[in-house]
């Protein structure tokens, strides 16, 4: 991870050392209707594409398999696919209370834990990501991944990745999950997804409107200070110069885009 990524760190997470003392995170209670997590899964804001099963027992434990770099692995198979080998895989632990969940797994070169809420819908889980040096990372989304996924055409979209950062140039009085001043962070990858201090966001979440702008969601909402939807304009050659996001407690910001000097 790149200086630049770091910038926007959350580092008001520690996250627990034991991953099945599931406590209180986000915006749910742990006696609320608990949602089935079972399933493949593919992380959505960072660099690598990380995946899980996911099993869920009725007393609330998660165990399965994890995979560091790769295809989410298969049930009962000890490796993430056949192009990475068993070192990228670790046998997951976790529990699940109410909409709140914790789980992480070991691998051959370190250790990724995750501490997400699940939407109502259990189509969507998001929360913060963690690596074995301690770093926490950008908010970053779980969504489901089925048996011969692939990402759809996006042709209407940028064609080239990029880097931005955003500056706050206007905001819903109250409102202070972003603060004047602050260079927050955006990366743009057009195989895969948009994320950084806005989130993490599938490119099958995007899509280019009538008016041109890119439209991103809105998404089943997990935290209420995590962004469900974004609207993105663009220049004539489709470099990003506005972002508009709306976080699921009805907060609103716009910021001002500009592509990193690299």
């Amino acid at each position: 991870m790149t200086e630049s990524m770091t910038r926007t760190v959350v580092a008001s997470l520690v996250l627990s050392a034991s991953l099945v003392a599931c406590g209180q995170s986000g915006s749910g209670a742990a006696d609320e209707p608990v949602p089935s997590i079972t399933g493949r899964w593919a992380l959505v804001g960072w660099v690598d594409p990380v995946g899980v099963e996911l099993r869920q027992a009725a007393a609330g434990s998660l165990t399965g398999g994890g995979c560091a770099y790769g295809a989410p692995p298969l049930q009962g198979v000890a490796k993430c696919d056949r192009v990475y080998p068993a070192e990228f895989y670790g046998a997951i632990s976790g529990a699940i209370a109410g909409a709140q969940a914790k789980f992480g797994f070991q691998f051959g070169l370190g250790e990724y834990s995750a501490d997400v809420t699940v939407s109502a819908d259990g189509k969507r889980m998001g929360g913060l990501f963690s690596t074995s040096t301690g770093d926490v990372l950008f908010p970053t989304a779980w969504l489901p991944v089925t048996d011969g996924d692939a990402a759809p055409a996006t042709s209407s979209l940028p064609s080239a990745s990029a880097d931005y950062e955003l500056r706050l140039s206007a905001a819903d009085s109250g409102a202070t999950e972003y603060v004047p001043g602050q260079v927050y962070d955006l990366y743009y990858r057009p195989e895969f997804s948009i994320f950084g201090a806005l989130g993490g966001f599938s490119v099958r979440e995007m899509a280019r409107s009538n008016g041109g702008s890119i439209e991103v969601g809105p998404v089943s909402p997990t935290r209420p200070e995590f962004p469900g939807s974004l609207s993105i304009t663009t220049s004539a050659d489709d470099v990003f110069t506005s972002v508009t996001a709306r976080l699921a407690n009805g907060h609103s910001f716009t910021f001002d885009v500009t592509p990193r000097v690299q």
